[in-house]
């Protein structure tokens, strides 16, 4: 009887594990793309300015396939990218008189994502994303505020991402992808300028997948 009972519970387990990995797929990768930006600056005499800001940027991003239906899923993930994406300089105004060279750029970011999909064949699917971000601004004014201790004033900010992206599967459990993200941050102030930043990035990846 207890013979009995280990081969059910072991048929069970097996079975278990069986549907789990059905419905829950790991993978890992890595993506590279291009970041154009329209970032507004609002100096400290409410003199207001658009810079354009372009660059590349790469990384690395990890995640979980959730197959709820024959064609339906839903990916979570999370990601990291280090960003060369800049403005030129230019000229604003400053506290106290006068004007200074400034320059925005993005160092890096980080975040989380929703990425409900739809499978249209054994090979592709198209998906969106729905996500919270979060990138280092630095501006540096070559004439910073008295007692700033540094020409660069350094940001953390917080912004939303949402974009469509198609997949397709290589060979094995290899996979490749490429999406258009827009991207729209937190206004924020550095050295009493207000800035807010908007960035349309393209991204290319490619992907493994563990199951």
């Amino acid at each position: 009887m207890f013979k009995k009972i280990r081969i059910s519970v072991a048929v069970l387990f097996m079975t278990s594990n069986a549907a789990w990995a059905n419905l829950m797929v790991p993978y890992f990768g890595g993506e590279v793309g291009y970041d154009m930006g329209k970032w507004k600056i609002k100096d400290v005499a409410s003199s207001k300015s658009t810079a354009n800001a372009n660059g590349v940027f790469g990384g690395l991003f990890a995640g979980l396939r959730w197959n709820l239906a024959s064609h339906f899923i839903v990916n979570t993930e999370i990601f990291g990218n280090e960003s060369s994406t800049s403005t030129s300089n230019r000229t604003i105004n400053i506290t106290g008189g006068g004007t200074s060279q400034a320059k925005l750029r993005m160092k890096y970011s980080y975040g989380g994502s929703l990425l409900p999909g739809f499978r249209f064949n054994n090979a592709g699917m198209i998906y969106l994303r729905a996500g919270i971000i979060r990138s280092q601004f630095d501006l540096h004014q070559s004439i910073p505020p008295a007692g700033a201790g540094s020409v660069w004033s350094k940001n953390n900010v917080a912004g939303g991402q949402f974009g469509v992206g198609v997949q397709g599967d290589l060979d094995g459990a290899w996979g490749a992808r490429a999406e258009y993200d827009y991207v729209t941050y937190n206004s924020f102030t550095a050295f009493g300028n207000t800035i807010t930043a908007r960035d349309n990035q393209f991204k290319i990846g490619v992907l493994y997948n563990f199951c």
